[in-house]
């Protein structure tokens, strides 16, 4: 790789996904290589990250580059959080993006997303999820939001906590929420095959997710 960056003379972007790229020495390596071939200024970096790493210890890089735009995968806050994304922690989040805000007081070069699987495990603190970065992370442009639905059995959740969350997001004003329609559609969708749930399914996600708790030393029901 860091031969082909010495033989180019066009490159205008550079995507890292992982794993995590934050914690791979190889992620630093490419963008020093980058500066020191003189083209850092007209290129934009596009990271997939848990912006679980020290993400001050990566500005003196970053502020050479044109654009870096973090992608952050986030699929709740607080106890939520810290249920599905273990070992990560709320705080971290917080105290990072708070920093990537505090560069572009000077630099104004990083932009931030959020990908969110909805799943049963947020379902209920979606909303709340949604508010509490949308303070955190305001601006004039964002934050963006890119919900992601994969196979998460939201239906095997009691319907009345499907159709709380349906009325949080169908009631939530502000202006910036407009992944809402998306949001609705992954839950009105669970609503409908919550009348027809299978129980073996049921069991199956709870079979599994004692074990990921025995692991991990959490319990799902605390």
């Amino acid at each position: 790789m860091l031969e082909v960056l010495e033989k180019t003379v066009n490159l205008e972007q550079v995507a890292m996904i992982g794993g995590e790229p934050l914690v791979i020495d190889f992620h630093d390596e490419m963008l020093e290589k980058i500066i020191s071939l003189g083209m850092a200024h007209r290129v934009s970096v596009r990271v997939s990250t848990n912006l679980q790493s020290d993400i001050e210890r990566k500005l003196e890089l970053y502020s050479h580059f044109k654009k870096i735009d973090l992608s952050i995968s986030v699929d709740g806050s607080r106890e939520t959080y810290e249920y599905i994304r273990w070992p990560g922690k709320w705080q971290k989040i917080i105290n990072n993006i708070n920093t990537l805000k505090k560069h572009n007081e000077t630099h104004n070069n990083i932009t931030y997303s959020f990908t969110t699987v909805v799943q049963n495990l947020n379902v209920d603190n979606l909303h709340d999820f949604i508010v509490e970065i949308e303070d955190l992370a305001m601006s004039e442009n964002g934050p963006y939001f890119h919900i992601v639905q994969r196979k998460n059995e939201i239906e095997i959740l009691p319907k009345h906590v499907i159709l709380k969350a349906i009325g949080k997001i169908k009631n939530y004003n502000n202006y910036k929420f407009f992944y809402r329609k998306n949001v609705l559609n992954i839950l009105n969708d669970a609503s409908v095959k919550a009348d027809n749930l299978n129980p073996d399914k049921v069991k199956s996600f709870f079979n599994l997710q004692q074990e990921f708790d025995t692991l991990r030393g959490q319990n799902l029901f605390e």
